[in-house]
């Protein structure tokens, strides 16, 4: 088993079991937990999430672990990988009947797909792309579930690694130093999935 300790942050809207199956087939030690002990001990943290926004979030301030997940994140520089709505969960502003706020890390905003779609949600595999070639050169499949993207702005932008090739073309990874966010989902993905969960740990 590897040395390093990747809390999944149990806030109860999250495909959590998926998840930590993956990371143990990595042979990492997968932990499930809200409790802030268990976060702020971690060697890196992991939000998965499926469903509404704003719930999530206020879930997560119910159970006071916004806070711990900045300070963790942004003072003691704690890998964080944040998954499908964990990666909306990454940006300021999400428009779901009404503004609802993210964590902030990055400054775009969250709009419904069916903005720039005929369709309301986007499920299945895509193909993804990258925008930087250093990041991921082999392009692959990954398998995506979600109703809402993220509408890259202009600050933003330099952060994008990757989208998905066809139209409309949705943000699929995002990385700012020690901030990892992935709109599809890894763990379900596959062996493909699975090796870049793992690519994502060893930064």
């Amino acid at each position: 088993m590897i040395n390093k300790k990747v809390v999944v942050i149990d806030y109860g809207m999250g495909n959590i079991w998926s998840v930590v199956s993956a990371l143990k087939y990595l042979g990492y030690q997968a932990v499930v937990s809200a409790d802030i002990s268990e976060i702020r001990t971690s060697d890196s943290l992991v939000l998965p999430g499926v469903g509404s926004f704003r719930k999530a979030m206020n879930s997560l301030r119910k159970l006071e672990l916004d806070k711990v997940i900045i300070e963790e994140v942004m003072e003691s520089n704690k890998l964080f990988l944040g998954i499908c709505l964990g990666m909306q969960m990454l940006f300021k502003d999400l428009n779901e009947g009404g503004n609802s706020k993210g964590f902030g890390f990055f400054s775009s905003e969250v709009l419904e797909i069916s903005k720039i779609s005929k369709l309301k949600t986007n499920i299945g595999w895509r193909k993804i792309k990258s925008i930087d070639k250093n990041f991921l050169e082999n392009e692959n499949y990954y398998y995506f579930c979600h109703s809402y993207y993220v509408n890259i702005n202009d600050e933003d932008y330099s952060f994008l690694k990757c989208v998905t090739e066809e139209n409309p073309r949705i943000p699929a990874i995002i990385q700012k130093n020690n901030i990892f966010g992935l709109q599809f989902h890894p763990e379900k993905s596959q062996k493909k999935g699975i090796m870049l969960i793992k690519k994502f740990l060893e930064f």
